[in-house]
């Protein structure tokens, strides 16, 4: 978690943000108070080792997302993989994922 910080640094930090392609404030606000920049990049390039294409996306419109642990990430997704060729389905484990990510 992120100490709070004078208005220039927050102002500063949210410039940084905005250059790594975040747009929405709310977002911005939020992942500011909870993260810090270094954090982030993590996070972003682990989304995207995994596999999502957009993963500033994914985190501004699911800010949540960003705290939880890859590795659980990486493991609902062979889940979701492993369902589909037992049940014989054709979901998309990174749509699911992205639009239940707090299962």
């Amino acid at each position: 978690m992120v100490e709070d910080i004078s208005k220039p640094d927050r102002d500063k930090k949210a410039e940084d943000l905005r250059k790594l392609g975040f747009s929405k404030e709310e977002a911005i606000k939020y992942l500011s108070a909870k993260f810090t920049l270094e954090t982030l990049k993590q996070k972003i390039n682990s989304l995207q080792s995994a596999g999502f294409s957009n993963p500033v996306k994914l985190i501004e419109e699911h800010p949540q997302i960003a705290g939880l642990d890859i590795t659980r990430v990486k493991m609902r997704l062979k889940l979701i993989d492993r369902l589909n060729r037992k049940f014989n389905l054709n979901y998309d484990p990174y749509s699911i994922v992205e639009k239940f990510h707090n299962i």
